[in-house]
């Protein structure tokens, strides 16, 4: 970047550096081997879109087992709301039954955010800067795959010398 005194005919050159007014780490939240990275440096991404994937093989699994537990849970009670209607079992077996239910349901819901969470989006629009993730690495929770930077407004970085600083108007 340029940047020339402003009092006087003479122009002066400055080097300087010009930065984002903002960067955003964009990162998975678990952890996994990440199968592809949609975005190279560099490129416009909007928000929401998709930047990288990881395997979502152990969270399908997961969710699965949740599911099937669920299904139990939902058979139990369906069977013992019967018996507990006809007061054939106490009252603390039926909230003993209502528990797994709500346990299993929990369960469950934390198993599809998971498989969500194998999908990484833009958390906002910007340029991607650096990449820090290629396919087959591993992913740690809160490592960056890239970083979002805001290049709406920038800020530019100039060392002037002490001496001629008096001819910049602030």
């Amino acid at each position: 970047a340029f940047v020339s005194a402003s009092t006087t005919n003479i122009g002066k050159h400055y080097v300087g550096k010009v930065e984002e007014d903002s960067s955003t780490p964009a990162s998975f939240i678990g952890m996994g081997t990440v199968t592809k990275v949609y975005v190279e440096e560099g490129q416009y991404v909007a928000k929401g879109q998709l930047i990288a994937e990881m395997d979502p093989t152990q969270c399908e699994n997961t969710l699965q087992a949740a599911k099937a537990t669920l299904d139990q849970a939902l058979d139990a009670q369906k069977r013992m709301q019967i018996l507990h209607e006809s007061q054939s079992i106490s009252d603390i077996d039926w909230v003993n039954v209502q528990t797994k239910v709500r346990t299993a349901q929990s369960s469950l819901d934390i198993a599809k955010k998971a498989l969500s969470d194998c999908r990484l989006t833009a958390p906002c629009s910007g340029i991607v800067g650096k990449k820090q993730m290629e396919n087959g690495m591993t992913a740690l929770p809160s490592q960056p795959v890239c970083t979002i930077l805001d290049i709406t407004k920038v800020k530019v970085k100039v060392s002037v010398p002490e001496k001629e600083i008096a001819f910049f108007n602030p």
